[in-house]
């Protein structure tokens, strides 16, 4: 018994130590020093990895996580963890559940949906799975895909990883943005963070819906107004106040409050990324939604390289990243468990980058990858003199390229680190390539780039040992606002408004995020516009964050100047200073600088319209980093008080603004010397030189001038100079002259605000109309008409690109119609000036007319073709077997371009008048000239029943009705577009839905370009399309155009010198390809090719119209192009015949040029029991608002005969206009105005029968 009791006694003991032992552990379990991982360990983490796979369904286990996936698409469509059956929306699509997707091209839109699976790997430890898709040239997506899935051992969660591969003969294709998108169970995933300070409950998608919110200023953003949440209601909504930096977009998610769950997209490396460290992107957002991104043009616009072009491979691996689910009991505390150990992980992710389980030989792992290390150094000898070190420094290996050019680099891989306190760096896992290495320093403007190109391979250690960077600064700095750090988080950021206030971060930081900041400015500015004094103000206080339009009312919005005024005690007049711009965001606006007088013109400088970062609208701080060095000559200071006057041009919508990160203004330690010849004459002047002396004192001299009817030549050779303080080094602003230490004497160009823009009156044939026999010139044309093509050549024609021009032809061409349109051709413009404006035949005309593609290479080459079979390799690719000839080489060629230089050239010569005949030649495409005026000018078009089509010129082949005109009766064209052209000439022909459906995507390859000042490349042809001096055109408002004489295409063709653009466009116009068979026009126009290949580089400043008003511009153009140009060809008398009095309606109609300014006339006189066979008067009410305004040119009789009269101001209300009286019938009797020899003569008599198809109109 005694042994039975002992026995009892100790298996009581064993079990009080077993149940000890178990408390103890579960109150280990249930301690916060504990992760929740801790325990998953315990119990289900060493469970083996299972697969198993079914004709629709992949599943993966590992214990702690189900990962099920759909079978063969791809698409992540369960993940069970814990008692939550599956974390993703049950109620959504399989494919709207976890999936990848890429945006495309335009708007294509592609979910990724594979084809294959296939296991990588599978053993008790992990499992990988890969799914497949190869492009089959269809019209999907040119791309090979791998979407590959792997889950181990005893981690909770599943890595996703990309192997995306593009072959060399995958056509072209923009991949605009790559990513993971995840949707979560709505009823359980509330709580977001982001960051440590970003984390809040969030709103549901049904609070998004019309009868819970209201949509502001873009869709995106919304305000709760009865939110499921009461807590919630006033708060804004909005997925881009979430946004991260790629440094610090590593760990974002939900929280399941009920069930005490987190799931975490943790991304250990941004190597996968583009747009280096600091590029913005999404996040977390409402839905719930979490987002791995890849790729994207968030907060930089197009401008990062997205476009992969045919002929070139490319492949890349994004990821992998880790989709992570953890747990904690629910308690007040769960939250901050779940966040840690999701920090933990991270840490732990970090560490093993780059993993080493991975089965895709695409992904190296840390053996196969290199390292470099150095040191990097600040150099600003006008700061101090010793070295500094670059503490805290961004330094990076991207693709090589431009400094800075990391920025929008998207193609590749990016390997960024920061330097330690004295500047040392090493980066670390770095893949084989090629690279050129970066770097920028905080507090430091620019961008450091290492002169030679890195080269890592596997396993290799790079030692650059020490690196220095050297600031753009060209001498001290007199003053600076801001702080250069890319960034505008130092300047002064508003309270945003109290209806739109979100509890966004924790500690109330980061105001920028807040909704509605950009309408703040027109709040706090509302007397006038920022001014900034430099030494009283405090950029914190006295600077806004972002330079943005001010609000006037009715959703309306004008440009902003600011001022900065500052103080100079002493100015040198031969120095040159620097004005240091750097931007840290722009989106469609640009900015102009001008010194100390805002009324000016033309400013200084200009950035031209520049960004497409939409910062302001995603509530960044920050998109792509810009800087300007403007030289500034000293003369243009003045001893004591200065102001900068910087102005922001654009006003489209509130979000067209720049952010300024730092202002500093530098003086430049170099001086200029004047050479000046003995006489100058009028309408030239001298550009000064830099010059440097030799170390042996003496002065190299080169003579550098430029003869020709614009220039003098120089008075006896003697140059005079002043001498000045000399630099270390400075290069000479004329360009790359013979010898180091040069002064060349002055360079005489005429100024372009000096040349007439109508330089070649005298010799048009406009203003010798008066003098000619009949005042008529008709002109012979030359047509060769497009014959039916053979069936048997169609398909050819068809690959060639020339199908669409055989739809015109049977083209029967009216000789008035075009002879009255060469009169009003300007060869100095290249366009036509008409009473409505300036307007012309441009690349969008010649693709919507004819059909024929704008975009691709010049049409230019070599005449010297002894065979045929030269000339079939050169465009066919082979010749002669037609079955090997390529069509396609043929549309690789701009003919578009090449019809239009053609063209120019005729109208130009046609226009001139070159001897004493009445009628001369024009060639060239007149099809497409005619065809033109019919869809520009309504009141001269002709009927035709046939339905609209493509290409438009194709219409008028149909038998049609003619417009009342006699076809050869050139002044009754000339007055119907003097009078009618004002109100009727349409614009925008081409807006026209069911056009837009019939056109072929290739003829718009290229549109972007179509408004560009480029050149037009025919062969020996050379002609320039002046696309800024027609926005109008393109549904762009109009401003003052540059002069064609002063334009930066052109100043910029010759390498070697600036370029006078009056001799060269003479030149050009002068010179004739016949019988230089033999020139190669390749090496000929080089310069003009490379223009026509940069055209994007001179695109003229854009702003969209936005009302329906499009015969309405602004005065100042109006103004400058009544003075500057010819809008009428017939006189006053001429015009005022063709009032016409409707004694029915009681009315008068005329034609009157527009106001200036607010000021108008009204457009419409009253007129009651009119009387035609007596003198009428016609009162005008005179809208009497300050600015100047034009009135009627019939007021003033003794106005000129092209221009009305122009008065600044007005004394009076109301004036009456005497108009003689008129015969009724088809005809007018009125006296013939004495007037000189050298003005037509009025007609005697007028058809006035109306079109028939003008009610049609």
């Amino acid at each position: 018994m005694e042994k039975v009791a002992n026995r009892s006694h100790r298996r009581q003991l064993v079990l009080w130590v077993v149940i000890m032992i178990q408390l103890s552990l579960f109150l280990s379990a249930c301690s916060d020093e504990t992760p929740p991982r801790k325990l998953l360990k315990d119990t289900d983490g060493n469970t083996h990895v299972r697969l198993q796979i079914s004709d629709s369904l992949v599943s993966i286990d590992n214990g702690l996580v189900e990962v099920t996936i759909q079978n063969p698409t791809g698409h992540l469509i369960g993940l069970k963890y814990k008692e939550m059956q599956n974390v993703l929306e049950s109620r959504n699509h399989n494919h709207n559940k976890g999936y990848w997707d890429i945006v495309w091209d335009e708007d294509a839109y592609d979910k990724l949906e594979t084809e294959h699976v296939e296991v990588i790997t599978q053993t008790d430890d992990l499992v990988e799975l890969s799914f497949t898709k190869k492009w089959n040239h269809g019209k999907t997506l040119p791309l090979n895909i791998q979407k590959r899935f792997i889950v181990r051992r005893g981690v909770p969660g599943v890595y996703m990883y990309g192997v995306f591969d593009r072959e060399e003969d995958f056509p072209d294709a923009q991949m605009y943005q790559i990513r993971i998108a995840f949707k979560l169970k709505e009823d359980k995933f509330r709580f977001m963070a982001v960051s440590d300070t970003i984390q809040r409950v969030m709103p549901r998608s049904e609070d998004r819906d019309e009868h819970r919110s209201q949509i502001l200023a873009f869709k995106e953003a919304v305000v709760l107004t009865n939110p499921s949440d009461p807590s919630l209601k006033g708060e804004v909504d909005d997925k881009y106040q979430y946004s991260a930096e790629n440094k610090d977009n590593k760990l974002h998610g939900w929280i399941s409050d009920d069930d005490g769950v987190g799931f975490w997209i943790i991304t250990p490396s941004d190597e996968f990324r583009t747009g280096g460290p600091h590029k913005q992107d999404l996040t977390s957002h409402v839905g719930p939604t979490a987002l791995s991104m890849f790729v994207s043009t968030h907060y930089t616009g197009t401008e990062i390289d997205t476009f992969y072009k045919q002929g070139e491979s490319w492949k890349k691996v994004f990821g992998p990243v880790l989709i992570y689910l953890n747990s904690a009991p629910s308690n007040d505390d769960h939250r901050n468990i779940l966040w840690n150990d999701a920090k933990r992980q991270l840490s732990e992710e970090i560490e093993s980058w780059p993993y080493n389980f991975t089965g895709s030989e695409d992904f190296p792992n840390s053996e196969q990858r290199g390292q470099v290390n150095g040191q990097l150094l600040v150099q600003d000898r006008y700061m101090v003199r010793t070295l500094m070190q670059a503490k805290s420094a961004f330094v990076g290996l991207a693709a090589p390229g431009d400094a800075g050019s990391w920025q929008t680099e998207g193609k590749g891989y990016q390997f960024w680190t920061r330097t330690d306190n004295i500047g040392h760096f090493s980066i670390n896992n770095v893949r084989p390539g090629n690279y050129s290495l970066y770097a920028w320093v905080p507090g430091f403007i620019g961008n450091y780039k290492l002169d030679l190109n890195i080269t890592i391979q596997p396993g290799n250690k790079i030692e650059l040992g020490t690196l220095i960077y050297d600031p753009p600064r060209n001498g001290p700095t007199l003053w600076e606002i801001g702080v250069p750090d890319r960034t505008a988080a130092e300047f002064f950021i508003p309270e945003p408004y109290p209806q739109f206030m979100n509890s966004i971060t924790k500690d109330g930081t980061d105001k920028f995020r807040q909704y509605g900041l950009w309408d703040r400015y027109s709040d706090i500015y509302r007397e006038g516009n920022l001014v900034y004094t430099v030494g009283a103000s405090n950029y914190s206080r006295d600077w806004f964050f972002a330079h943005v339009p001010r609000k006037t009312g009715n959703n309306t919005n004008q440009p902003t100047t600011w001022q900065i005024k500052y103080n100079l005690q002493d100015v040198n007049e031969n120095g040159t200073y620097t004005l240091q711009l750097a931007l840290a965001a722009a989106s469609f606006a640009e900015v102009q600088v001008r010194f100390n007088d805002p009324t000016t013109v033309r400013p200084y400088f200009t950035t031209t319209r520049i960004g497409y970062d939409n910062a302001v609208a995603r509530h960044g701080i920050h998109g792509l980093y810009r800087l300007y060095s403007i030289n500034l000559p000293g003369y243009i200071f003045h001893k004591g008080d200065n102001t900068i006057y910087l102005t922001q041009t654009r006003s489209l919508n509130s979000f067209v603004a720049v952010m300024t990160p730092c202002n500093p203004g530098d003086l430049v330690g170099r001086h200029a010397i004047q050479a000046t010849y003995g006489r100058h004459t009028s309408g030239i002047r001298a550009i000064q030189a830099i010059y440097e002396p030799r170390a042996n004192g003496e002065v190299a001299m080169q003579y550098y001038t430029r003869r020709g009817r614009h220039a003098d030549e120089p008075a006896n050779g003697e140059v005079a100079m002043q001498t000045s303080q000399p630099m270390e080094r400075s290069p000479c602003s004329l360009g790359d002259l013979v010898g180091r230490h040069v002064v060349p004497a002055t360079l005489f160009i005429p100024m372009a605000d000096q040349i007439p823009l109508l330089r070649l009156d005298n010799e048009h044939i406009s203003s010798h109309l008066g003098i000619m026999e009949d005042e008529q010139r008709v002109l012979r044309l030359r047509l060769h008409k497009v014959p039916k093509p053979h069936p048997l050549i169609e398909e050819n024609l068809q690959e060639a690109g020339f199908w669409y021009i055989t739809f015109v032809r049977d083209y029967k061409l009216v000789p008035g119609l075009i002879s009255a349109l060469i009169e009003r051709w300007r060869p100095e413009t290249h366009t036509f000036h008409l009473p409505c404006g300036e307007c012309t035949i441009t690349l969008e005309d010649v693709a919507m007319q004819l059909g024929v593609q704008t975009n691709g290479m010049p049409v230019v080459m070599s005449h010297e073709f002894n065979k045929v079979e030269q000339l079939c390799n050169l465009f066919l690719g082979k010749a002669p077997v037609p079955p090997e000839c390529k069509g396609w080489r043929v549309r690789q060629y701009s003919w578009g371009s090449a019809i239009l230089a053609f063209l120019y050239r005729e109208m130009c010569k046609a226009s001139l008048v070159v001897n004493d005949n009445n009628t001369v030649e024009i060639g060239g495409c007149l099809l497409l000239l005619q065809s033109w005026a019919w869809h520009r000018l309504p009141f001269l078009t002709p009927i035709s029943r046939t339905a609209v089509d493509f290409p438009l010129a194709g219409r008028w082949r149909h038998k049609i009705e003619g417009t009342g005109l006699v076809h050869n009766n050139i002044k009754e064209f000339r007055l119907k577009i003097d009078i009618k052209a004002k109100k009727e000439f349409n614009w925008r022909p081409y807006m026209n839905e069911e056009l837009f459906a019939l056109i072929p995507h290739d003829i718009l390859d290229g549109f972007q370009y179509w408004c560009a000042v480029t050149p037009l490349i025919n062969f020996a042809f050379v002609e320039i399309q002046f696309g800024d001096r027609v926005l109008r055109q393109f549904h762009f408002h109009q401003p003052i155009p540059r002069s064609p004489w002063d334009h930066d295409l052109l100043q910029n063709l010759d390498g070697r010198r600036p370029v006078n653009w009056v001799e060269t466009h003479d030149d050009l116009h002068r010179f004739d390809g016949r019988r230089k068979e033999s020139v190669n026009w390749v090496e000929k126009h080089a310069t003009y090719i490379n223009a026509w290949n940069n055209r994007a580089s001179f695109m003229p400043t854009l702003d969209a119209i936005q009302d329906d008003d499009f015969n309405f511009e602004t005065s100042a153009y109006l103004a400058y192009f009544l003075d500057n140009g010819k809008p009428f060809l017939t006189t006053i008398v001429e015009r005022r015949q063709f009032l016409r009095f409707k004694k029915r309606f009681g009315k008068a109609e005329y034609s009157l040029p527009s106001g200036s300014g607010s000021s108008s006339l009204q457009t419409e006189a009253e007129m009651t029991d009119v009387d035609n066979s007596a003198p009428q008067s016609l009162h005008y009410a005179v809208d009497d608002s300050t600015g100047p305004a034009y009135i009627p040119e019939f007021v003033q009789p003794e106005a000129p005969i092209y221009s009305p009269t122009f008065l600044s101001t007005y004394d009076f209300e109301h004036m009456t206009v005497q108009i003689p009286p008129m015969n009724e019938g088809d005809g007018y009797n009125t006296p013939e105005p004495q007037r000189p020899q050298c003005i037509r003569r009025p007609p005697r008599h007028y058809h006035s029968t109306t079109p028939r198809h003008r009610q049609q109109l």
